[in-house]
């Protein structure tokens, strides 16, 4: 019976997290992880937990890390030339089914006041002016 240590590794079918995708692109645009942790909103631990995530479920390392910098792996500059068109891809089809359903409705939120004298008073022109 073989050992843990020498039995092959299983590879992983489930698919990898967007926002890891999402963590990976930023830090291998930018080569910095507080650069991609700005980009994205988020801190730069949960944008480092996200890439050793994906460097998890993936079986690679992806970056070298230096002291002050990052560089990406010849795994990781292969995943990005693939990951970033298929992204874009995805962003510009949600886009485009955004544009098609249309945004039926608008909040605005202002003073009472305003909203009374002057907004109000000029909405059924408005609304007959533009009807989409």
């Amino acid at each position: 019976m073989a050992s843990a240590e020498y039995a092959p590794a299983v590879l992983r079918t489930r698919p990898v997290a967007t926002g890891h995708w999402r963590a990976f692109l930023a830090v291998a645009r930018h080569l910095n992880f507080r650069a991609a942790a700005d980009e994205l909103a988020l801190t730069q631990s949960a944008v480092s937990r996200q890439i050793q995530a994906l460097e998890d479920e993936v079986g690679v390392a992806l970056f070298l890390r230096h002291t002050r910098a990052v560089e990406l792996t010849s795994a990781g500059a292969q995943l990005q030339r693939a990951v970033a068109p298929a992204l874009e891809r995805m962003d510009t089809a949600v886009r485009l089914v955004r544009q098609t359903a249309g945004r039926r409705s608008v909040a605005i939120t202002t003073w009472a006041s305003f909203a009374s004298m002057w907004l109000i008073p000029r909405m059924e022109e408005f609304q007959r002016d533009n009807p989409g």
